[in-house]
């Protein structure tokens, strides 16, 4: 009949072995049951223990409708039961609901820091596009505000290239010089006219 909790463990626990010959158990629970009370497996092989058996580890496979791989498996598991019920207790304990359940935790953990480093590697390549963002709006800030400057000052402001400066200053001497000779010769005529 039906067996649960406590009756089930002790049960799995009073056997030598669980030998399990269906292969279309869909989830494996009942191999995790056997090995979770200390009791090796001896079952047909199936895609259900591929996730969580060794064979010659927990327990031994044989090879569905082959009765002499069958006997063959229940003859190796004979030999060393207290190995294969350490091993097989050892294995089950990490699928049970508390090892499942610290792995969902593992699982969240690990799902949460990926986001929460994406989010800031984000964050950080957004203050530097901000960083650029504001270097280049400063300089253009900048270079309008000088641009009006010298717009707004040009008419009041000469400029002058070290050339026309030395072209200038040789205009002026040569002024100088020419009113020079005109009031000295002028001069001279005012002399001479008296004389």
């Amino acid at each position: 009949g039906y067996l649960g909790g406590e009756e089930l463990a002790s049960a799995y626990a009073s056997a030598d072995y669980f030998i399990y010959a269906s292969v279309s158990e869909t989830f494996g629970q009942v191999y995790l049951e056997a090995m979770a009370s200390g009791t090796p497996v001896i079952a047909a092989e199936g895609g259900q223990l591929k996730e969580f058996f060794i064979t010659g580890e927990h327990g031994y496979l044989w090879e569905p409708d082959n009765l002499d791989s069958a006997e063959e498996a229940i003859n190796l598991a004979m030999k060393n039961r207290n190995y294969l019920s350490m091993k097989a207790r050892q294995q089950a304990l990490k699928h049970s609901w508390d090892a499942a359940s610290n792995q969902l935790n593992d699982i969240y953990y690990e799902a949460i820091k990926i986001h929460h480093d994406k989010e800031k590697k984000k964050k950080k390549n957004t203050n530097k596009l901000k960083h650029i963002w504001n270097v280049f709006y400063y300089f253009i800030v900048w270079l309008f505000c000088n641009s009006l400057a010298l717009f707004l000052m040009a008419p009041f402001v000469r400029v002058s290239s070290p050339q026309s400066i030395a072209a200038e200053k040789r205009n002026k001497n040569n002024n100088n010089n020419n009113s020079f000779e005109q009031n000295h010769n002028s001069t001279m005529t005012k002399k001479l006219s008296f004389s």
